[in-house]
């Protein structure tokens, strides 16, 4: 079991980590800093260098404020032990995801040119991707009216399969990110389209089946 102190340890350690990766290196980077490419890898965006070395580790700081303050579950998700894990897996695979782009950013900066941010973050996005499918996979909510954690046999059976058959997909699409590794310029593209059907295909399969049991 991951516990919430945990996580927050674990967070808090990252995000201090990339905060004095960025006090190291800053005089060593230009006074612009790359921070965006294209879906091809080339640079098409930059910010002044103390906004770009501050603007990841901001939002993770934003984040665990937020973690802190709802990740001990709504009154609308069941307090199991499981479900909390599988809440703070996923929250830990966010802030790893935020420090490790940090430090392709840094990277890259330091060596313009020298490796593919768009290929060396493939894998990272994966994971967080495979993360939130498990996450949904797992999640369990009451789904009664008023905070009751009742909740027709059919409203929860429609939630379990629904929510399922989202995880799954999502961890389908994960896998069809890595092959972004050989492909690297077309991923993203597909990962797109693909994941654009997927919610389509969800919205009709959650409207008809509602639809059919009269819900």
């Amino acid at each position: 079991m991951i516990s919430n102190r945990i996580t927050i340890i674990i967070s808090a350690s990252l995000i201090a980590l990339a905060v004095g990766a960025g006090f190291l290196v800053a005089v060593h980077l230009p006074p612009e800093i790359i921070s965006h490419w294209d879906s091809l890898g080339r640079p098409n965006g930059h910010l002044v260098k103390v906004y770009g070395l501050a603007f990841i580790p901001s939002l993770a700081v934003v984040l665990l404020v937020l973690y802190l303050l709802l990740g001990s579950e709504s009154g609308e998700v069941s307090k199991t032990k499981s479900s909390q894990t599988e809440f703070n897996l996923f929250a830990l695979s966010v802030f790893g995801f935020l420090v490790y782009l940090y430090f392709l950013i840094l990277a890259w900066n330091l060596h313009p040119y020298s490796f593919s941010v768009i290929q060396a973050l493939i894998p990272a996005f994966a994971v967080l991707v495979f993360a939130l499918g498990h996450l949904v996979r797992t999640i369990k909510l009451k789904l009664g009216s008023n905070g009751s954690p009742a909740g027709t046999w059919r409203e929860k059976l429609l939630w379990l399969k629904f929510c399922r058959l989202t995880g799954r997909i999502l961890q389908v699409l994960a896998l069809v990110l890595l092959t972004g590794l050989f492909y690297p310029d077309q991923i993203f593209i597909v990962f797109s389209t693909l994941l654009l059907v997927a919610v389509v295909a969800l919205g009709l399969y959650f409207f008809f089946v509602t639809k059919k049991i009269g819900f």
